[in-house]
């Protein structure tokens, strides 16, 4: 299921793309925003999904320098539905809501209105029911400004999507033959109509209705396969494997290994990996671009209050300099410090993905696949909480525990993790004392002192240098972000659930 949404609104997006592209991209010789948006919009179109992530991210940054709205729009929408296929429900809410906040300060009602339409899903399949009914209102009154067709078949879809979410399965199977009834009496595409035939499929299987479940499966498989959807045909094969489950073994075997198969090479998991990599350095320079930005207003704002002080009184002038710097320094902490717990879910999803090095460094004598079992060693190794929170744990020990050399060990470190071997300990430790800060439950009642002694570290004055050179700031404003965070995810959630 979670691979459907990913196609249905790409054909709106190619529209707006063909409205909004500026005819003159093709004549320039740079690559403009626009340009490297219709490559991946190129990629998308073959179902390379993670190529076009990556050239969307591309396309994401390079909008912003030129402040193309437009161009940003579309690729930050396609990032967000691919997300979704890829079921990062959280990621997909927070680009929707990215582009939504441009659409609607950019007065784009087209756009608008589509990034309604996909918060509207993202909150379905996230189960927020209430949520999802709220932003339907909005996509309501929020019309296409030149298909009318689309939108509102766009609001019956999403009305069998809510009740779903909902619980209500036939009430949600009526509106979505509706849907397909409506597609097909207004000469849409197909593949709408498949759409359709696709969800009631996977509706048939919550149910338990497996003959229902394969009647659709079988219909959605061959429009699919007509259509030469592989998307499509991955969702169909899924819910014939799932529906042949509890009733024929051979069946389901085959189609799972069919789903498998096919599905493999829509999504790829280790072009996925590089994708979400290059997304999770583009934030980090955004935010360190924001953190200069923040900086730089600092200082000039430091230089116009030391002369202002050499007119006026000086301690006063001193004190209101003091309360715009902490009052300016604590935002750029907060959004390093939200930046960080952004990729550090990224680090713990990719946890056992050893970073991709396609050979083995020459200076060493190892053969390819000695130098990847070793990197794989390595990784495994840094990963044991236990073994690195030894204080007297060096490149000598780790090299014993992986069965090799220090040489060896160190240029596999150098080439593979591009930092030195004290660099990547300090990291790891580092990452496991901000996991403690952050948990309460377990170490709320430890100190400090407790927390740096127990992954490693034999004084204060090494872990504070350490952790401020990965975290860029103290253990202390740390763990006072990490309380502020917490009330805030509180307060979201009652508000949530007053809401529902």
């Amino acid at each position: 299921m979670k691979h459907l949404q990913l196609h249905i609104h790409y054909c709106i997006y190619l529209l707006l793309l063909a409205f909004y592209t500026p005819a003159k991209a093709e004549e320039e010789p740079e690559r403009t925003a626009a340009a490297i948006c219709q490559e991946a919009s190129e990629y998308y179109a073959q179902e390379q999904y993670a190529l076009a992530m990556l050239r969307y991210t591309e396309g994401m940054e390079a909008a912003e320098k030129e402040k193309d709205t437009n161009t940003y729009l579309i690729c930050t929408g396609c990032i967000a539905n691919i997300y979704e296929a890829i079921g990062d429900y959280e990621a997909d809410i927070i680009y929707l809501f990215k582009g939504y906040e441009v659409a609607r300060n950019a007065h784009n009602k087209a756009m608008t209105s589509i990034y309604l339409s996909n918060i509207v899903t993202a909150y379905c399949r996230m189960g927020y029911a209430g949520l999802a009914k709220k932003y339907y209102q909005l996509q309501q009154e929020q019309p296409y400004p030149n298909d009318t067709t689309e939108w509102r078949y766009f609001l019956i879809y999403n009305k069998a999507r809510i009740l779903q979410a909902e619980g209500k399965m036939e009430e949600s199977i009526d509106i979505h033959l509706q849907a397909r009834l409506f597609a097909e009496e207004h000469g849409m595409d197909s593949i709408y109509a498949l759409y359709q035939t696709c969800e009631i499929g996977n509706i048939m299987l919550k149910k338990g209705d497996y003959q229902g479940a394969l009647k659709y499966g079988y219909e959605g498989l061959s429009i699919a396969q007509r259509l030469k959807s592989k998307e499509l045909q991955v969702n169909a094969l899924d819910i014939l494997a799932n529906a042949y489950h509890s009733t024929d073994g051979d069946s389901a075997r085959k189609y799972h290994n069919l789903y498998l198969s096919m599905s493999d090479s829509v999504f790829n998991a280790r072009n996925f990996y590089k994708a979400r990599n290059s997304i999770a350095q583009y934030e980090t320079r955004k935010s360190n671009q924001h953190i200069n930005l923040l900086n730089t207003i600092i200082d000039k704002q430091t230089l116009a209050i030391t002369v202002i002080s050499l007119l006026f009184l000086l301690s006063v002038t001193l004190l209101i300099l003091l309360l715009l710097k902490n009052k300016n320094l604590r935002n750029a902490q907060k959004v390093l410090f939200l930046k960080h717990k952004e990729l550090e879910r990224t680090y713990i999803n990719d946890r056992n993905q050893t970073p991709e090095i396609t050979t083995s460094d020459t200076s060493i004598p190892l053969s390819d696949e000695q130098y990847e079992e070793l990197k794989r060693h390595i990784t495994s190794t840094m990963n044991d909480t236990e073994i690195i929170s030894d204080p007297d744990f060096s490149l000598d020990r780790l090299a014993h525990i992986v069965d090799s050399n220090r040489t060896y060990v160190s240029v596999t470190i150098n080439n593979t993790y591009h930092k030195n071997f004290k660099s990547l300990l300090n990291e790891y430790r580092i990452r496991e004392a901000c996991k403690r800060l952050s948990d309460k439950e377990h170490y709320g009642h430890i100190t400090i002192q407790a927390i740096y002694e127990g992954v490693g570290y034999k004084n204060a004055a090494s872990f504070i240098r350490a952790f401020k050179k990965e975290m860029g700031m103290t253990p202390s404003v740390y763990q006072k972000l990490e309380e502020d965070s917490l009330a805030d995810r509180h307060e979201q959630e009652e508000d949530i659930a007053t809401r529902c």
